[in-house]
């Protein structure tokens, strides 16, 4: 199903497929703040499901997310990140750094500027934050850094 990982399977599975339990859906971990957030759309009108009705059953893989700043900005505490303009980087708006940034600043006031466009994987991320081209990444996989 093209879209599996997002907003369509969510949908899918929440207004067409059965419910008798044949069907288990496995959306990115940012779909169902949807409703909450609109950070996939404008006033979250895509989303055409309520999240608490949803049975959490389990994931494949557990993954924490850090969110971190180069040493070179002098912002070390989140007090510091509400009141410094920094940039982070995203693959895309849809992605998990860009979701969670676009979450610190609506939940924290903080002052990131979300830069998306960076392709594929943490590693073009890596690489901009070598370059200063960014200043942060709002989470990277813990296992990452491992």
């Amino acid at each position: 199903m093209p879209g599996a990982g997002s907003l369509n399977i969510t949908n899918f599975v929440y207004n067409v497929a059965p419910k008798d339990g044949s069907v288990l859906g496995a959306c990115q971990n940012n779909v169902p703040f949807e409703p909450l957030f609109h950070t996939l759309s404008p006033g979250g009108k895509t989303a055409r499901f309520d999240a608490l009705k949803f049975n959490w059953v389990g994931s494949a893989a557990r993954e924490n997310f850090i969110p971190f700043v180069m040493a070179d900005t002098g912002v070390t505490t989140l007090d510091e990140l509400r009141t410094t303009p920094l940039r982070f980087g995203a693959s895309a708006p849809s992605t998990d750094n860009a979701i969670l940034a676009l979450m610190l600043n609506r939940v924290f006031n903080t002052r990131i500027d979300i830069i998306n466009g960076y392709p594929g994987s943490t590693a073009s991320l890596i690489v901009a934050l070598e370059q200063k081209e960014i200043d942060g990444l709002a989470g990277i996989p813990w296992r990452a850094c491992a």
